[in-house]
């Protein structure tokens, strides 16, 4: 709230908020277990002349199956100001994370604080961002990390290749350490298309703990004036888990695209793997660009 009320103040305000309702099944062998999500997502930007460019992000869901009457929710909220002089980037970045406390779940309360640095250049960029994190509930931790990234032209390419390290006290007691490599890949003719791909490793003293890596893919096509295509998917593979989700996205815009801003109502249907546990859904949404 303290994010929109500052972007609010300010002209050149430009973002979307969506509303969104879905319905699904677990499935496991025989056995079906039902549930439905509520969902809530905002972005908004304001890109400044002299002053320094604003942006927020915030979403929540809360999900309850239907038979047990079990639940879920989470949410998450970021703030970020950035000013350029000349050609380098300053940057300060406000993130807090949420898990609802469950039966199943312990829960989270993670605030974070980073500080970009962004060196543009003639053929690359270069960024750098030390980072701080706690999350102050009895099972949480505090951290200190630092992430870079390299950013260049191949073609029609957008190469991001880049590396993040950490170090984590758990309130538990001891010192973690991670390192997180990751690649993104960008390409726009025809249609956008972006591809992550990336790892954490997680060891304590000389023992390695627990590894894993992901992979994100999202393209968007226009297919025709008033519709919007999204396909997401997303792979993530630790030694003890694996899943797998597709979310497929088809927006119809009740403006014309040439004007600013309107009302769109996008529908989705996602497939979810969880180790051996399948999940389908199909969901209703309303969004407002403005």
């Amino acid at each position: 709230m303290a994010g929109l009320a500052l972007l609010a103040i300010a002209q050149g305000l430009h973002g979307e908020t969506t509303l969104d309702f879905s319905v699904g099944t677990t499935v496991s062998g025989t056995d079906y277990s039902p549930s439905c999500v509520w969902g809530m997502s905002t972005d908004a930007q304001r890109i400044g002349d002299l002053g320094p460019s604003l942006f927020f992000d915030a979403n929540a869901a809360f999900s309850r199956n239907i038979l047990d009457a079990g639940y879920s929710g989470s949410a998450d909220m970021a703030l970020s100001a950035h000013k350029l002089l000349g050609r380098t980037d300053l940057g300060l970045k406000l993130e807090a994370v949420g898990v609802l406390p469950s039966p199943s779940v312990a829960g989270s309360a993670v605030a974070a604080l980073s500080l970009p640095v962004t060196l543009n250049g003639s053929a690359l960029s270069f960024s750098i961002a030390p980072m701080l994190s706690v999350d102050p509930l009895d099972s949480g931790y505090e951290s200190a990390g630092l992430e870079s990234v390299v950013s260049f032209m191949a073609g029609d390419f957008v190469l991001k290749p880049g590396v993040g390290f950490s170090v984590i006290h758990p309130w538990s007691g001891g010192l973690e350490y991670t390192l997180k490599p990751g690649m993104e890949i960008s390409w726009y003719p025809s249609f956008p298309l972006s591809i992550a791909m990336s790892g954490e490793y997680r060891a304590s003293g000389n023992a390695l703990m627990e590894g894993s890596w992901g992979l994100d893919c999202v393209a968007v096509a226009a297919p025709a004036p008033r519709i919007l295509l999204t396909l997401k998917a997303n792979a993530f593979f630790a030694q003890t888990s694996k899943a797998v989700t597709l979310l497929l996205e088809s927006a119809f815009s009740m403006a014309k695209v040439e004007s600013n801003g309107g009302w769109s109502v996008p529908v989705q249907a996602g497939y979810v793997i969880v180790d051996d546990q399948q999940s389908f859904s199909v969901g209703l949404g309303l969004r407002y660009a403005f």
